[in-house]
């Protein structure tokens, strides 16, 4: 069910696996580790700095790669090598989120205010929207649409982008109501059916709200469940919207290392909102799931790979 690996990860912020499952790639502060899954082997070292947000073509051809310092990085990927093929940046402090339409002929990717979309084929990038909010606080993938949750002057909202008509590249927005306060936290799945809403309850408690997303019409499904000892940290839900994955920014003791100092990642089931199994994680990361959802990603202790099979854990 479980193992980890000999690779040592000195620094890691996310993980993630290649849409063909071939690849991990962990994202370091100077570079991105490409291993192989079977067995897991580091094979190359992409010398990129301040990697924040990565993205695969459905081909399995491309990877893109959003960085902090608004850097945005294209690569060809040919017999597990990556070659280069378009490099340049916007005038934002970060790229945020990044991702491939189906057809793989553009990406999206966002700054902390802006969304702009690139062309594979000629490498025009235009700008194609930009928020009067604080934040973009997600961009998801659904369909032939992508959904924004952005953090709001007063509340946070949700605007529903579709980019394809008939074939044609449109630019046609639509907000959505959504019961969400200023700068509360909105994960949503990727098979767009499910939305989450976190919120700092204060008193280390986190309220998840859960709602239910069809045609673009959004409905609570059940009500708030609240989660002891998370205040926050990076927060990973599973391609199907069935697990989420939170790994705390606070550090605890560690339990199999004396005197050390580690931070807690813990697996959940989300409806019903069940805890399934927690690990020491070094060093706070956003873990990664294999696009099947059956195989979650992360740094272990010391400095190692976990790769959980999740197929049997939840209910």
């Amino acid at each position: 069910m479980c193992s980890q690996k000999d690779q040592k990860i000195k620094l890691c912020y996310h993980m993630s696996m290649s849409a063909n499952e071939g690849l991990f790639y962990a994202e370091a502060s100077q570079r991105i580790n490409v291993y192989t899954r079977n067995p897991i082997m580091l094979i190359e070292q992409l010398s990129i700095k301040q990697p924040r947000t990565i993205s695969f073509s459905s081909c399995g051809r491309y990877l893109a790669v959003g960085c902090l310092d608004g850097y945005i990085f294209v690569f060809r990927v040919i017999d597990n090598k990556h070659k280069l093929i378009w490099k340049n940046r916007i005038a934002e402090p970060e790229i945020r989120f990044i991702e491939f339409t189906p057809d793989d002929n553009y990406v999206f990717f966002s700054g902390n205010k802006t969304v702009h979309r690139l062309s594979i084929a000629n490498g025009k990038v235009e700008m194609i929207k930009q928020f009067d909010t604080t934040m973009i606080w997600q961009m998801q993938k659904v369909d032939n649409a992508f959904l924004f949750a952005v953090c709001g002057k007063k509340s946070t909202e949700l605007y529903y982008m579709q980019y394809y008509l008939d074939e044609t590249p449109v630019n046609k927005w639509i907000q959505i109501p959504v019961d969400a306060g200023h700068g509360e936290f909105v994960l949503i799945s990727k098979s767009h059916e499910m939305l989450f809403i976190f919120k700092n309850m204060g008193m280390g408690k986190t309220g998840v709200k859960t709602y239910h997303f069809n045609n673009k019409i959004i409905t609570l499904t059940h009500k708030e469940d609240f989660i002891a000892d998370v205040t926050g940290g990076y927060y990973k839900l599973s391609p199907d919207g069935n697990l989420l994955a939170i790994t705390s920014i606070a550090e605890y003791a560690s339990t199999d290392l004396p005197n050390k100092i580690t931070r807690k990642t813990r697996l959940f089931q989300v409806n019903p909102f069940l805890e399934l199994i927690m690990f020491d994680t070094p060093i706070a990361c956003g873990a990664g799931f294999g696009p099947k959802s059956d195989l979650l990603l992360l740094p272990g202790n010391p400095g190692k790979i976990i790769t959980l099979n999740t197929y049997n854990l939840h209910t």
